[in-house]
């Protein structure tokens, strides 16, 4: 996805992947800079991950 990105940087496709792999380790900065590329209203065809919130213990 990383290469998608850079071979096409307006790819929204590529940047809400890269967005839910990065929130899924939890580095929610970089996915918060994924997510500020994509446009407003977008639906991905390929990605509809379930991100489980963390445990509250």
């Amino acid at each position: 996805m990383e290469l998608a990105k850079l071979k096409n940087p307006t790819y929204s496709e590529a940047r809400y992947g890269l967005g839910l792999l990065w929130q899924e380790a939890n580095n929610i900065r970089a996915a918060r800079i994924q997510y500020s590329k994509i446009p407003d209203g977008f639906e991905s065809k390929y990605f509809d991950f379930n991100i489980k919130p963390p445990n509250s213990y």
